[in-house]
């Protein structure tokens, strides 16, 4: 009974934070770009502001949610991620933006490795591997409301379906108070006197893990990769759409993107029911094979996409982009999650969302700048940048796997209903 809550629970979070930012996502991006006027440095400077929040704060908040409370930490995330944007959407003016995305930064590193490791808490961690499978699947129909919903309001006014978004989540923090369980986690400074000595304690324990493991070390520099190319995509793909393919006519920008993203859904469901069904999560191997097949397909999408002359031809890549990022999220978050300490897990868990963000510092400023002379160069520099990650998938399969036998030891054997 308390795996099955858990599950679902943990279900319905996903849909609402993916509902959230649905609206927001799709909002924001046409509201910087046509509303606060932003130029692509700018963009991306937002960007980066939100990462260097991320940096600093993510280590923090992942010792927070392995000292104290992956409950508390999940539920604060929700409320400060849905400040956030609840605010973008009260404002054009560029410096109180870059202010807010520390605000957001707050709620992201909140959410970030708790929310994973309090599932793996609750339900035992090969059911949450296969979990986060079927959460993106929840995200994806979620997402697809959202987007619906953001196009409906917002193509009278972008910025209410930021509010609307915002608020959304601001709520489900409230909600969560009432109904998420916490009785798989035992605090660590129930343990200590000192609790910043905990905390410290769970720091050091995280940083020894990562370093006495080729397999971690490895995973996290794949993280510091896909930072570098993740910034100057998503930050300069909608202007690379609005300013030099062209929205084709008849179709308003929050109407054509939102409208991309409802019709390929059924794909997106239909691949990672491919890969929920296909790859065995448990087996580490077989995850970072299927990780650097997606990646190199991820490449070439992202190449084909800058180059493109003309709709047809864009439209193809930019979806192929997106299923595969898609795909690419769940399957990195369980070979992430593979055999880590229960007491040090959130803290390892965020130790890659930095090193994602620590790649989005070093690449976006470089791209952003490019960008602000030629939009397509630098998405080709930042389909370059991804490039490096073959090779470290390639050192892992090579010097990091384990055979799927050792990868399941000491797990708990609950399975949630499909």
């Amino acid at each position: 009974m308390r795996s099955s809550r858990a599950y679902n629970v943990f279900l319905v979070s996903e849909g609402v934070i993916a509902l959230g930012l649905a609206m927001v996502n799709l909002a924001t991006s046409i509201y910087l770009i046509q509303t606060a006027q932003l130029t692509p440095f700018q963009l991306v400077l937002l960007g980066t502001a939100l990462e260097v929040g991320i940096f600093f704060l993510e280590v923090p908040t992942g010792v927070v949610a392995d000292t104290y409370s992956r409950r508390l930490s999940v539920i604060l995330g929700f409320g400060a991620l849905g400040l956030g944007a609840f605010l973008v959407g009260l404002t054009t003016l560029f410096v109180p933006l870059l202010l807010l995305q520390v605000v957001k930064a707050l709620g992201y590193t909140l959410l970030s490795g708790a929310q994973q490791a309090w599932l793996s808490d609750e339900i035992g961690e090969v059911a949450a591997n296969r979990a986060f499978l079927r959460g993106a699947q929840v995200s994806a129909l979620a997402g697809v409301v959202g987007v619906i919903g953001a196009i409906l309001i917002g193509s009278a006014q972008v910025a209410l379906p930021i509010l609307v978004g915002g608020g959304l989540l601001m709520g489900m923090a409230v909600v969560l108070v009432a109904v998420m369980p916490e009785q798989g986690f035992k605090p660590k400074h129930h343990e200590m006197t000192n609790p910043v000595a905990s905390m410290v304690s769970t720091f050091r324990e995280g940083v020894q893990t990562v370093r006495g493991s080729r397999l971690l070390f490895t995973i996290i520099a794949v993280g510091f990769v896909f930072g570098a190319f993740s910034e100057g995509y998503d930050r300069l793909n909608e202007f690379h759409w609005l300013q030099n393919i062209g929205i084709p006519e008849g179709f308003t920008p929050i109407v054509w993107l939102g409208g991309i993203s409802v019709l390929t859904t059924p794909l997106y469901l239909l691949l990672t029911e491919w890969a929920r069904r296909s790859v065995t999560v448990a087996d580490q191997a077989a995850v970072a094979r299927t990780l650097r097949g997606l990646m190199a397909a991820l490449i070439v999408a992202v190449a084909v996409f800058a180059l493109a002359r003309n709709a047809v031809l864009a439209l193809a890549a930019y979806v192929m982009i997106g299923q595969l990022r898609g795909v690419i999220a769940p399957l990195y978050t369980a070979w992430v999650n593979q055999n880590l300490a229960p007491q040090t897990r959130a803290t390892i868990i965020s130790m890659s969302a930095q090193a994602d963000a620590l790649g989005e510092m070093a690449g976006g400023p470089m791209v952003g700048l490019l960008g602000n002379l030629s939009v397509r160069a630098a998405l080709i520099v930042s389909a370059a940048l991804l490039s490096p990650s073959l090779w470290l998938f390639r050192r892992a399969l090579r010097r990091g796997a384990l055979p799927e036998s050792q990868a399941v030891v000491g797990t708990e054997a609950f399975e949630p209903a499909d």
